[in-house]
C-alpha cells in the first residue's frame, strides 16, 4: 500500500511498517498530542516547574532492538508501495480503535457510530497481492465525543449498507456488522 494509506491506518490507532526495513518487530504508531506539567528535566531546564506545556501528536517507531523513538518519513518512505498493516491481529481490546463509539444497550452491549462516509482503497500490485486486485474498505464513523475515528471493515462487507447515517455496530467479541438507522435506533438506548 502507499503512505497515505500508510498514515489513514496509523489515524486509526493500527500500526505500520515497510516490507524493505530488515529488522523484526518494527513498525510505526501514533502518539496522540496530550498536555502536561513540567516537572522533571530536560523540560525543567527549560520552562519553569508547573507550566503547562501541549505535546503535538506525532508517530514514533518501535525499532527492532525494542527502543520507541520519534519518527519522521524520508522521501523514500513517503513514495514507496511497500507500506503493510504491522498489527493484522485483532486487537487485545475486544473493540480495538472503536473504543471512542459510544455504547448501546439492546438485549446485549455494543459499541457503535453513526456513519459519516465510506473509503476504499483500491489495490496495488505487491508481494501479497501481485495483481493488486485487493481492496480494503475503511468507515468514517462518529465518536462519542462528536469526532470521528476510521474503521477498517472485513472484504465481505456489503457496500450497500454502509451508506452514511447508518450504524456500525461493533459486538464484544469485535463482529462487525452494519444497520439501518431506523431499526438500530428503534433497538438500541445509547448508555
Amino acid at each position: 500500500m502507499n503512505f497515505g494509506s500508510a498514515l489513514t491506518i496509523l489515524k486509526a490507532g493500527g500500526r505500520v511498517a515497510r516490507e524493505g526495513w530488515n529488522g523484526k518487530g518494527m513498525f510505526l504508531f501514533l502518539v496522540a498530542g496530550s498536555a502536561f506539567e513540567v516537572n522533571r528535566k530536560p523540560l525543567l531546564g527549560i520552562f519553569p516547574e508547573g507550566t503547562k506545556v501541549d505535546y503535538h501528536a506525532h508517530i514514533d517507531m518501535k525499532t527492532a532492538q525494542g527502543y520507541v523513538v520519534p519518527w519522521l518519513a524520508s522521501q523514500a518512505d513517503m513514495l514507496a508501495d511497500d507500506w503493510v498493516d504491522a498489527d493484522p491481529r485483532p486487537s487485545a481490546a475486544p473493540y480495538g480503535a472503536a473504543l471512542d463509539l459510544a455504547s448501546y444497550r439492546c438485549h446485549k452491549i455494543v459499541r457503535a457510530g453513526r456513519i459519516k462516509r465510506t473509503l476504499i482503497e483500491r489495490g496495488r500490485p505487491s508481494q501479497a497481492d501481485p495483481l493488486g486486485q485487493r481492496e480494503r474498505v475503511f468507515l468514517e464513523v462518529e465518536t462519542a465525543a462528536g469526532g470521528s475515528c476510521l474503521i477498517e471493515m472485513p472484504e465481505n462487507t456489503n457496500r450497500d449498507l454502509a451508506i452514511p447515517g447508518a450504524y456500525l455496530v461493533i459486538y464484544e467479541d469485535g463482529y462487525k456488522s452494519i444497520s439501518p438507522s431506523k431499526p438500530f435506533e428503534e433497538g438500541y438506548n445509547r448508555i
